[in-house]
């Protein structure tokens, strides 16, 4: 992960899935259950085409081995930034947890000062 933005030297940081990725990836999961793009998306069909991910089958349209890969792919980065998050919640709630106990231990401290 050296490559990974770093916002500084402790905090690694890693791009999110975009919009254009999920859309990629619900389409491609469509074509691989058998429900092509509408004909209204036929430049999106071209370009699938195109970019070796699907190919036509007389009216039928059907991932390539690169398609299936790419879905994939997609659906494994998906699902790590879903677990991500999690572990981020977990951290950020542990951190709150932490703050609370301190906060607690000085107010326990300037109590048992006052008496």
């Amino acid at each position: 992960m050296a490559d990974s933005p770093v916002l500084n030297d402790e905090t690694p940081t890693l791009d999110p899935t975009t919009l254009e990725e999920l859309g990629l990836l619900d389409v491609l999961h469509r074509i691989d259950q058998g429900q092509p793009p509408d004909a209204h998306s036929r430049p999106l069909r071209d370009r699938l085409v195109e970019a070796g991910l699907a190919q036509l089958d007389g009216d039928d349209l059907r991932l390539t081995e690169a398609g299936v890969e790419r879905c994939k792919g997609l659906r494994h980065r998906v699902a790590a930034d879903a677990e991500a998050a999690l572990v981020l919640q977990e951290r950020e709630k542990a951190g709150q947890n932490e703050i609370a106990q301190k906060a607690a231990e000085i107010v326990m401290q300037a109590e048992q000062s006052q008496a």
